[in-house]
């Protein structure tokens, strides 16, 4: 029997948690459907299996080249859906939800970042969109209460439309993998016999990682020391 095809909408398929998410979650379903992952650039990171088509709708590498290029995104794009039926679909980032939501009525969207985040004049812009379109989607699934309190605040719409799913690990994939000895017995020796923190981040601004270190000083002076911290990131 054919297997029924769905798309995933997404900005590129470059190094990034979004990116890394949707390409779990097209493994998971490659068995059950036929996969198109549709992209805005055509640069590539992660390695997809041989039976999930790839469809980059342009070959620019440019982030800011994409916001130019979107009524191009948005015609391109509406092309593809008439030349193939597709049975479910969902689509990540802002840009990539723009266009989802403008060509599709019932458009099911992800939105991975808290409302907060966005600022500067991209950032302005970025919220009048997500204003103005996102509580025409379907269905918005967001990666954290947190974030499904603060985006129902802000679009005033009703907290049913926004479904929290916390973003999937494949456990079993990060157990195959080899273990640096070296870096395990440095971290170990630094760590043993304290509670140990982690987070598994870019190290950029909006993760806030000088918030958690001010906290962790302020425990420090207070007196506590029995904790490590580890970031894992680039």
């Amino acid at each position: 029997m054919e297997k029924k095809r769905i798309y995933l909408l997404i900005n590129s398929l470059e190094a990034g948690w979004a990116e890394r998410v949707l390409v779990n979650l097209s493994e998971n379903l490659r068995k059950e459907y036929a996969i198109d992952i549709i992209t805005l650039k055509g640069s590539k990171f992660y390695t997809l299996w041989s039976d999930i088509r790839h469809i980059p709708m342009s070959s620019i590498t440019s982030n800011i080249g994409m916001v130019f290029l979107f009524p191009y995104y948005l015609y391109k794009f509406r092309r593809t859906l008439r030349a193939n039926s597709y049975s479910s679909w969902v689509s990540s980032l802002e840009l990539s939800n723009f266009i989802h939501i403008l060509s599709k009525k019932n458009a099911s969207i992800c939105f991975e970042i808290n409302i907060l985040f966005f600022q500067w004049i991209i950032g302005f812009f970025y919220k009048i969109f997500i204003r103005l379109l996102y509580p025409r989607a379907w269905k918005i699934k967001v990666n954290s209460e947190e974030n499904k309190v603060s985006l129902v605040s802000y679009l005033s719409i009703h907290k049913d439309k926004i479904v929290s799913i916390y973003n999937p690990i494949d456990l079993e994939k990060i157990k195959s993998h080899h273990i640096n000895k070296e870096i395990q017995e440095q971290v170990l020796g630094k760590a043993r016999g304290k509670k140990v923190f982690t987070t598994v981040w870019r190290l950029v601004w909006q993760k806030r990682h000088i918030k958690i270190l001010e906290a962790f000083r302020i425990l420090k002076e207070g007196g506590r020391d029995d904790f490590y911290y580890m970031i894992i990131g680039d």
